[in-house]
Parts: structure tokens; C-alpha cells; sequence
């Protein structure tokens, strides 16, 4: 018994050994020897009918080597891929035999694969987003930073000025105080001197007011500062763990973009 012969002779059983749906089909250089049908693999395919030079068997017999063929789902339903050899005896071919095999479950990993692939990319695309984004509120936040401790420094200088006022308002009153004590002296010659002294000893308290009134409000304002450095030191620490966070997921999510380009790939190796 030839190769040729043999090959009908098993290709009945050729079928069970593939996990997908499949058809098997022997031809020798004319005709169609055994053909045996898949469950959803059925071309119009029967023995005897003659060679066809286009499909895979008849081109692998032709050109005397391998030939695979993806066909979509528009010829039989389903996709499939053909996969065709030519069978030699006495180092000429004489035939061959083609495996039509069902990849419904390829396409469906394929097709998952390239969601699943699709996905990372957006979720890298707004993790990327998102880290500028921090980088951007971390930079404003330093800009706001640098303004606070600006009015910080400003807000000092300001407490020597109220603090310079204040000893003047101090000294101004106590010469209002001598020179009431020097009117009073002098009696009735100082009459007008006194009126002056009164005005002088008034308007050294009024600014002792301004100035207890502009201390207040010197405090105030630092205290708000102080508040504002505290805020803006709570943001910088979460913004940066979020930073961190993010270059973590982003490495993450890189990884599993890899293992979804690998799927592809995988999935468009078992198309065979």
C-alpha cells in the first residue's frame, strides 16, 4: 500500500484528532479520493468530483509544497483555515491531503485579545493624563507656595513698621505728658502751650489704637498664611503619593498592555 492509499485509508480518522471542527480530504492528482465533513466544515465537496486547481489541495499538488489558506465566515458560516500538503511516492508527488480546520474559538481570542489590548492602551493613555495632570496642580502648588512665603516675608516687614510706630506713638506721648506737666508749670503762660500738649497726648493714643488695630489684623493675616502653608503641604503630600500611585498603575497597566500584545500575537499564530 502507497503513502496515497494510506492516507485515505486513516483520513476517516484524521478528524478525531483535532480539538476543533475539521474536514479531511485525500486527492491524487486528478480527482477527490475521500472527503470527510466536519460538523459545520461541509464544502460541496464529495469523492470523485475532479481536482480544482484553485483550492489548496490542488495548489499544493502544483506548486509541491505546503499551502495554508485563511477563509472568513462568509463562504461557509464559519471561518476556518485550510491547510494542504503534497504526498510523495518515489520522490514525485502523487497527491495530497488537506486539513480544513474551524477557528471560531481563535477569532474570539483574537478578538478579546485586541479589546483587552485596546483597553490598556486608553487606561495608559489616561494614566499618562492623569500624572500630568498632578505634575501640573504639584506645580502650581509650588508657585503658590513661593507667593505665601512671599507675603509671609512682606507681613514681617510690615510688624517693623507698626513695631517703629509704636515707639513713636509711645515717645510722642510722653512729650505730651512733660509738656502738659511744663504748661501746668508755667500757669496761665502755658495756657496755650497745654491746649498743644492735649492735641499731642490725643493723637499719640489715636495711633496707639491704629497700631493695636493693625497688630490685630498683622495676626490675622499670618495666621491665614500659616493655614495656607499647612493646606498647601497637605496637597503637596497627596499629590505626590497620587504621582506615585500613578507611575505604579502605569507600570501595571504597560505590563498587561505587553500580555494583551501577546495575545494578538498568539491568537494570530494559531491562525495558523
Amino acid at each position: 500500500m502507497g503513502l496515497l492509499a494510506a492516507f485515505v485509508e486513516v483520513a476517516p480518522c484524521l478528524a478525531g484528532l483535532f480539538a476543533a471542527d475539521c474536514a479531511v480530504s485525500v486527492c491524487d492528482l486528478e480527482k477527490v479520493l475521500v472527503y470527510v465533513p466536519g460538523e459545520k466544515i461541509r464544502q460541496p465537496v464529495k469523492p470523485g468530483d475532479p481536482l480544482l486547481p484553485a483550492s489548496v489541495v490542488g495548489r499544493c499538488i502544483a506548486e509541491g509544497k505546503r499551502v495554508v489558506e485563511r477563509v472568513g465566515p462568509e463562504v461557509l458560516g464559519v471561518p476556518y483555515v485550510a491547510r494542504a500538503i503534497p504526498v510523495r511516492e518515489g520522490g514525485r508527488v502523487v497527491g495530497g491531503i488537506s486539513v480544513s480546520e474551524g477557528i471560531e474559538r481563535e477569532e474570539q481570542l483574537m478578538a478579546m485579545a485586541q479589546n483587552i489590548n485596546g483597553s490598556m492602551q486608553d487606561a495608559m493613555a489616561g494614566g499618562q493624563e492623569l500624572a500630568a495632570a498632578a505634575e501640573e496642580i504639584a506645580a502650581q502648588v509650588r508657585k503658590i507656595e513661593e507667593l505665601a512665603a512671599a507675603v509671609e516675608r512682606e507681613a514681617a516687614r510690615a510688624r517693623e513698621i507698626v513695631n517703629f510706630i509704636e515707639r513713636m506713638a509711645y515717645q510722642t506721648k510722653i512729650l505730651g505728658l512733660n509738656a502738659g506737666i511744663e504748661a501746668t508749670r508755667l500757669g496761665r503762660m502755658g495756657a496755650g502751650f497745654e491746649v498743644v500738649a492735649r492735641e499731642v497726648r490725643q493723637l499719640a493714643e489715636r495711633v496707639a489704637e491704629q497700631v493695636k488695630v493693625t497688630e490685630e489684623l498683622y495676626c490675622h493675616i499670618l495666621a491665614a498664611v500659616k493655614r495656607l502653608q499647612e493646606g498647601l503641604q497637605e496637597i503637596q503630600f497627596q499629590v505626590t503619593n497620587q504621582t506615585a500611585g500613578t507611575e505604579a498603575l502605569a507600570a501595571a497597566l504597560e505590563e498587561i498592555t505587553g500580555t494583551g500584545e501577546d495575545l494578538v500575537k498568539l491568537a494570530i499564530s494559531l491562525r495558523g
